[in-house]
């Protein structure tokens, strides 16, 4: 469902939708043990969101990547 909701935010186009779809699915892939695949969409999400200029998605990124690294 989460994978659908990113190829949708995509096809919209709206770079912070696109992120925090990004982000919400580096978590879940994270829990069910695909630390890889959560480590380059969180990347991917925070260089979106570093390129927009929204400091706070970039911090939760940077946390959700610190997760990541544990």
């Amino acid at each position: 469902m989460l994978e659908r909701c990113l190829v949708l935010r995509r096809g919209l186009g709206t770079r912070f939708d696109i992120a925090a779809a990004l982000s919400t699915l580096s978590l879940v892939r994270l829990r069910t043990g695909d630390a890889v695949s959560a480590a380059a969409g969180e990347q991917e999400a925070l260089q979106i969101l570093r390129e927009i200029g929204n400091r706070r998605g970039e911090l939760i990124a940077l946390i959700h990547l610190g997760q990541v690294a544990e």
